[in-house]
């Protein structure tokens, strides 16, 4: 994972992000933005809105916080060994085993 500083994300939204917002700015242009940088978030919103648009924070997301992310392995290496012929017994097969206390 790249992680770019403060200073290089904001240059590059000024030098090249800004100008293709301006460009197609007719309607509103809208920037999603995830949060695997650092950098001020009021700076970037401000550069964005200069030029007639607006951008949209995506919220943190970890996966290790997600209890569900952790039994797709389990659910799918369950699923893809046939034991079970019928497709219900194989979603019970999948499933039930699964304790939600992990």
């Amino acid at each position: 994972m790249v992680v770019a500083r403060g200073e290089v994300v904001i240059a590059w939204f000024e030098q090249q992000l800004c100008p293709v917002f301006r460009a197609g700015a007719s309607g509103g242009t809208s920037g999603y933005l995830g949060q695997r940088f650092v950098s001020p978030m009021s700076e970037l919103r401000a550069l964005v809105e200069k030029v007639g648009c607006f951008l949209l924070p995506l919220p943190r997301y970890s996966p290790d916080l997600n209890k569900i992310e952790h039994f797709w392995p389990q659910i799918e290496n369950r699923l893809d060994s046939n034991i079970c012929p019928a497709f219900r017994f194989k979603v019970d097969a999948a499933f039930l085993p699964l304790s939600l206390e992990a």
